[in-house]
């Protein structure tokens, strides 16, 4: 025989009566701990009122697991913010700390939606490093964004990188072509990979009807690799580049310490003859099969015929840094230039302040 509230008790009240009030309590008071002592009804309230959402610095991050052990279905929001001491090379505790953040949440079973919002406050000393990210312009007739430029880590090939390397590269190529489909520009520079790129746009019939300009980065452009894996390469970006009617530039390009390579084609416009590039600081010429795939991508686009090809060695011992490579690639589009990079002379900088130090931008203009 189960026991009626007693009339002026708590439980005598209705239930929505009593879930107003928990919910203004809540609201209103800047100390919840007392709260959760006083019932399981008060304790569960006050349990997803302090874990729905968590702000966490890395001093923090030691005793997360263990804090939230417990209540980690609660969980719907985690904001991590990072204050950056004056950047020098070898401190790499940041580092560590992170990575045993992200180790813990990979560890999470999955409960619902989980969002992952991460601020940065630079040291002041920092501050130049600001300008490594290109601006946001407010011209725009829509608010949709029309380029999009990733910019990743360029590690050097002497060091072990600090972050475990990006899988699968094939989901991360197929939800770039997707997202892209809206896009003008897109460039994206050591995130992903050319090479699977093909491959995921391949998986579904997209198209792009408004992009011109398409730069991407690509580790199979080496001396290590053989050229006819390179012309595959290559010719199946034709075979995606058919699919742009607006295409204008297609840019395919690597750079390490002592290499550097860019595929580059361009089309004038229709009645033109298209132009095709390579640079590289080794021997490689674009087969004729590379050639008649990029002709074929002109010609739907009412030109004419490849010009002759451009072929020019570079000489590997004057690249150290990408800022030496890439005023000797040539390339056409702005991302590649020096404002893009934010106007840093990064051959004055690169032994203090490598490019990965500004780790991932994503610009949207």
């Amino acid at each position: 025989m189960s026991s009626q509230p007693v009339p002026g008790s708590w439980k005598y009240l209705p239930a929505e009566i009593r879930t107003s009030i928990l919910t203004l309590l809540v609201q209103e008071s800047e100390s919840l701990a007392s709260f959760a002592t006083v019932s399981p009804e008060w304790q569960s309230m006050v349990g997803h009122r302090t874990f729905s959402q968590i702000t966490l610095t890395l001093n923090d991050i030691e005793d997360f697991d263990r804090y939230t052990c417990r209540n980690r279905a609660l969980v719907r929001f985690i904001r991590l913010s990072l204050s950056l001491r004056s950047y020098e090379l070898d401190d790499k505790s940041s580092i560590g700390q992170s990575k045993s953040f992200y180790s813990t949440l990979s560890r999470w079973e999955p409960t619902g939606t989980l969002v992952l919002a991460i601020s940065i406050d630079q040291a002041p000393s920092d501050l130049w490093c600001r300008s490594a990210y290109c601006s946001l312009s407010g011209n725009l007739g829509s608010n949709q964004p029309r380029k999009l430029v990733l910019l990743g880590n360029f590690h050097r090939t002497d060091e072990d990188p600090d972050w475990p390397p990006r899988f699968p590269t094939s989901k991360l190529a197929e939800g770039l072509a997707h997202a892209s489909q809206g896009l003008e520009q897109l460039s994206v520079a050591y995130v992903v990979d050319a090479s699977p790129f093909p491959q995921a746009c391949g998986t579904a019939p997209l198209e792009w009807p408004d992009l011109t300009s398409l730069t991407l980065t690509s580790c199979l452009f080496g001396p290590d690799t053989s050229a006819a894996s390179i012309d595959d390469m290559i010719e199946q970006a034709a075979e995606v580049a058919r699919r742009m009617p607006k295409l204008e530039v297609v840019e395919l390009w690597n750079v390490r310490p002592g290499l550097a390579a860019a595929f580059i084609y361009r089309f004038p416009g229709p009645s033109r003859p298209a132009e095709i590039a390579w640079r590289g600081t080794w021997e490689y010429g674009p087969s004729p099969f590379v050639v008649r795939a990029w002709e074929a991508v002109a010609l739907g686009r009412g030109g004419c015929n490849i010009t002759p090809i451009v072929r020019e060695i570079l000489d590997g011992d004057l690249v150290e840094s990408d800022c030496d490579a890439i005023p000797q690639l040539k390339f056409l589009t702005e991302v590649a230039k020096s404002t893009s990079i934010g106007g840093v002379d990064w051959s004055e900088k690169w032994d203090d302040y490598e490019a990965g130090h500004c780790r991932e931008a994503v610009v949207c203009e």
